[in-house]
């Protein structure tokens, strides 16, 4: 069922977008047509429609295919904001709270949410007791996060995968923005200070720390500890490859060192002999991929 009075909603403002969900299976487009929705619903085109662009300073464009106009839409905006700009715009399976309803059973009440970081960086937060799923061009982590932060550039192709059995699955676009962007950048300044002066009784879920990946008084979990997909590679020689890693909580660039066999410990042995390792080493994490194979990571300037 659609709604015809979201069928020209592709012509808003693109200033006024934050992110639109475009459903990826016949799930995520079921969810996404319940009438709890329809105010934020867009349903697909019959033709392809071009990238939108704002015509008047050409600042905007949409990353997204013209094929994700033929899918189900959700489409967030400033104009219409959260129910509850604390906890940000939230999906699950409880209607009373959610501002996207999402009636599947290994769904949470709040499964999700998708928010604005202190930096005013878009994020997506888990708050669900099955996990969630992000890949980003292609590339996820081996198991779903649980109460995990993931930035969303608007540079990569990302998906979600939640549920199990059939599960929802959805690509988000995020609108890439030139730095004169100053309608968006007005808009976001308001909404931050909105939930600044938010009251306070909202603030019990927290949803827009990014604290939830970072647990310093213990080694986290394989789905709480940081997650880095692959970029370039940079170059290889005997012992491994290095190529560069995104810390997906924090967007922070890495040079990944990946090793072939047992050359890591010839580089821990040749690490623990350098006085001013931590020099150069700004951040170091000796882990285990689920291949087997070990890496070190160093921070990255581009």
């Amino acid at each position: 069922m659609g709604y015809p009075r979201q069928q020209q909603e592709h012509h808003r403002n693109s200033m006024d977008i934050i992110v639109t969900l475009s459903a990826l299976n016949e799930c995520a487009g079921e969810m996404f047509r319940q009438p709890h929705n329809q105010d934020r619903y867009i349903a697909p085109c019959p033709l392809r429609i071009p990238i939108l662009r704002d015509s008047s300073s050409r600042e905007t464009s949409l990353s997204s295919e013209g094929d994700q106009s033929r899918s189900s839409r959700i489409q967030l905006t400033f104009k219409q904001g959260p129910r509850n700009i604390v906890r940000g715009y939230t999906f699950g399976r409880d209607p009373r709270i959610c501002d996207v309803y999402l009636p599947k059973s290994s769904i949470s009440n709040i499964h999700f949410a998708i928010t604005f970081n202190d930096d005013g960086q878009l994020s997506l937060v888990d708050t669900s007791s099955q996990g969630t799923w992000v890949s980003y061009n292609g590339q996820r982590s081996l198991h779903p996060r649980h109460y995990f932060t993931w930035l969303l550039p608007s540079n990569d192709r990302i998906e979600v995968d939640i549920g199990i059995n059939d599960p929802i699955r959805f690509a988000l676009l995020v609108p890439i923005r030139e730095s004169r962007s100053t309608d968006y950048g007005s808009s976001l300044t308001k909404y931050l200070g909105n939930r600044t002066s938010a009251d306070p009784s909202l603030t019990h879920l927290n949803l827009s720390s990014q604290e939830t990946t970072r647990r310093p008084s213990r080694a986290p979990s394989p789905r709480r500890r940081p997650w880095y997909y692959q970029g370039r590679e940079l170059g290889r020689g005997t012992y491994g490859k290095v190529y560069t890693a995104r810390d997906v909580t924090t967007c922070t660039w890495y040079a990944a060192k990946e090793f072939f066999g047992a050359g890591w410990q010839r580089e821990v042995r040749i690490m623990k002999g350098l006085s001013h390792v931590s020099s150069l080493c700004i951040a170091i994490n000796l882990a285990q991929r689920s291949q087997g194979a070990y890496r070190t990571l160093y921070r990255y300037f581009r």
